[in-house]
């Protein structure tokens, strides 16, 4: 395992991971996975493969058909920095802020209510393929990736 620093990189990364990096790279910079999940794509979607874990507070979601690729990652790790700044120490309105700052000025928001979630929160920035979770207006998660898949072209 390689020191991995918690620089939330959007569209790009995490720290030294990058969008697109193999499933055996991404376990050199984290190591062995404490949990490993599939979620079974349809006849139009490939399986997504999901590494968690546990001591850092990351998930690697991984796709493609021949070899599983770095296509998002989701954290709640309290040191994690976006722009320089801790994220989870900031409110809905300050990360709103930065992100429009820094050119990202569509977002999305709902209101997850039902038995699973309860008092909580999604914002999301489509043009950064990042969604942030918050729950009783605290920032939980953060969740950002990057497309390598086209319909139409399959695999790149």
């Amino acid at each position: 395992m390689k020191a991995l620093s918690l620089e939330i990189k959007p569209l790009k990364g995490f720290g030294a991971l990058q969008f697109g990096m193999t499933s055996k790279e991404v376990i050199s910079y984290l190591g062995t996975p404490d949990d490993e999940e599939t979620i079974e794509g349809d006849d139009q979607e490939d399986d997504i493969l999901i590494y968690h874990f546990d001591e850092q507070d990351i998930s690697a979601f991984f796709e493609g058909n021949e070899e599983k690729i770095l296509v998002n990652v989701e954290t709640g790790n309290p040191e994690a920095e976006l722009y320089g700044k801790k994220i989870f120490a900031m409110n809905e309105a300050e990360i709103t802020a930065m992100m429009k700052e820094k050119g990202y000025t569509e977002l999305d928001t709902e209101n997850l209510e039902d038995e699973e979630y309860q008092n909580e929160r999604r914002v999301s920035f489509d043009e950064a393929m990042t969604d942030l979770f918050f729950e009783d207006e605290i920032l939980t998660a953060i969740s950002w990736g990057n497309f390598f898949f086209d319909e139409d072209e399959g695999d790149k």
